[in-house]
């Protein structure tokens, strides 16, 4: 690793067996001393032996329009929005424009009747399983402080009960996931929506569209930019944007 200029951050034991000495098995490498902070060793999955690795990363990345609010669709007053679309004189608002004035006219008109009738959504607190609930919460706490018990005395008594506690848990969040996967593949056909969140809740990426180069070589960054460059490379006209 040395030789290599790479950092290992993980310096307490990652595995542990009755009746064995722990080991660091599992290791956290970086190139840059700095990218790793805030290491946490927190209980295994399962069965596992091998605990658990919680830490903070410093990325090279900034915060974009992802943070923004966005619209909720769901929730617009279309109805409304429509009535008042309907009820503009376009011809005495565009006539005797040349096509980007009266672009930039319908623009204004449209994205005032969209902020009047369409919210934006609200940031919620993200749950990683949409099937969790109170009882996960509480035995995830006994399991925490059954494993932190452990750990310090190291007594076989202390890791039966914290086995006990973690088959517990494991029973109960694989009952929880069946029933709910089997009510959702139920109601798949009139509720569509519940099963496309429910899949997007178990990626661990989402998809966006990344930096485009431009004809002159530049790469391009802010969302009005890269549409600006697909635009350019349609031949269509900027108004596109």
């Amino acid at each position: 690793m040395h030789e290599n200029l790479l950092y290992q951050h993980v310096f307490k034991p990652t595995r542990y067996r009755v009746g064995e000495s722990p080991n660091i098995l599992d290791l956290v490498l970086t190139n840059e001393d700095g990218m790793v902070e805030k290491i946490e060793y927190l209980p295994g999955i399962g069965l596992s032996d091998h605990i658990r690795i919680q830490f903070e990363t410093k990325l090279y990345t900034d915060r974009r329009d992802s943070l923004k609010p966005r619209l909720n669709l769901y929730r617009g007053d279309y109805a409304n929005m429509v009535a008042d679309l309907s009820g503009t004189d376009w011809d005495s608002r565009l006539e005797n424009r040349s096509f980007d004035e009266a672009y930039s006219v319908f623009k204004d008109i449209l994205q005032a009747s969209i902020d009047l009738h369409i919210p934006n959504t609200r940031k919620k607190a993200c749950k990683k399983n949409l099937y969790t609930t109170s009882e996960v919460k509480r035995l995830s706490k006994k399991k925490r402080a059954s494993w932190d018990r452990y750990t310090a005395s190291r007594d076989v008594v202390d890791y039966a009960r914290y086995a006990a506690i973690r088959n517990d848990i494991r029973r109960l969040t694989r009952r929880l996931r069946y029933e709910f996967e089997s009510n959702l593949v139920q109601d798949i056909k009139q509720n569509p929506k519940s099963f496309w969140k429910y899949v997007n809740s178990r990626l661990k990426t989402r998809t966006t569209i990344g930096d485009l180069k431009r004809t002159d070589g530049t790469m391009t960054s802010s969302n009005k930019e890269k549409a600006s460059a697909v635009c350019l490379r349609k031949k269509i006209p900027t108004t596109c944007q």
